[in-house]
C-alpha cells in the first residue's frame, strides 16, 4: 500500500509538472496571440489613415487603435474590450475599412480612365501612351511617363491654339469682321428644368464659317 501511495505521489507530482510545463506555454501563446492580434489591428487603422487622407470621407476617424503601452491598455475601435463590448460594432468598423479601400479603388481606376480618354482626345492617338499604365503600381516609371505625357500634351496643345486663336482674332479684326474673345474660351451653357446647367462646345463655329466666308 505504501509503494502504491507512492506511486501516486510520484505521478501526482509528474502531472503537477506537466501542467504548469502547459499553463506556461498556453500562457506564452496567449501573449504571441495577443501581440499578434494589436499588430493587425495597428495595420488596419494605419491602413484607414493613409487610404482616407485627402478624402474626406470620415473613415478614419472611426477606425482607430492605440496599442497597449506599460502605462494603459490597449484602445481604440479595433481593440478587445469594444470587441468583447459589440462584436457586431467590431465588425462594421472593419468593413468600413474594406469598403473605403474599394471607393478609392473605383475612384482611382475611373480617374485613370478619364485621363487615357482625355489624352486620346487630345490627338495622342500616335503616341505610346496606355490607360493601363495609369492604374498599375508594377512600375512606378511607367505611371509617370503616362501622366507626363498627357500633362506635356496638353500643355503643348494650349500653347498651339492660343496662337491659334490670337492668329484668327488679328485676322478678323483687318477683315472688320472681329470675333469675340470668349467664343473660344466660353462654351454654350443649357439649363433642364431642375436648373441643371449642360455644358455644349465652344460658340466659334458660326464666327468661323463667317470669317472664311470672307476670306473666300
Amino acid at each position: 500500500m505504501g509503494k502504491l501511495g507512492t506511486f501516486f505521489g510520484i505521478a501526482a507530482a509528474v502531472l503537477a509538472i506537466v501542467a504548469a510545463a502547459l499553463s506556461f506555454l498556453i500562457a506564452q501563446k496567449r501573449v504571441m496571440y495577443a501581440e499578434r492580434a494589436g499588430k493587425l489591428a495597428d495595420t488596419i487603422a494605419q491602413m484607414a489613415q493613409k487610404l482616407d487622407q485627402n478624402s474626406n470621407s470620415g473613415v478614419a476617424a472611426s477606425v482607430t487603435f492605440t496599442p497597449k503601452s506599460d502605462e494603459a491598455a490597449e484602445d481604440g475601435s479595433l481593440s478587445w474590450s469594444k470587441y468583447l463590448e459589440s462584436p457586431s460594432d467590431f465588425d462594421g468598423v472593419l468593413t468600413s475599412a474594406i469598403t473605403l479601400a474599394g471607393d478609392i479603388n473605383e475612384q482611382r481606376d475611373s480617374l485613370a480612365d478619364a485621363l487615357g480618354k482625355t489624352g486620346t482626345a487630345m490627338m495622342m492617338l500616335d503616341t505610346d501612351l496606355d490607360p493601363a499604365n495609369l492604374k498599375t503600381l508594377a512600375d512606378k516609371d511607367e505611371f509617370t511617363k503616362a501622366v507626363d505625357s498627357v500633362i506635356d500634351q496638353a500643355e503643348a496643345i494650349n500653347v498651339r491654339d492660343k496662337a491659334m486663336i490670337d492668329a484668327l482674332m488679328k485676322t478678323s479684326v483687318q477683315l472688320k469682321m472681329p470675333i469675340k474673345q470668349d467664343a473660344f474660351t466660353r462654351r454654350t451653357e443649357t439649363k433642364d428644368k431642375d436648373g441643371n446647367v449642360t455644358k455644349g462646345n465652344f460658340p466659334c463655329v458660326s464666327s468661323l464659317s463667317q470669317l472664311s466666308g470672307k476670306v473666300a
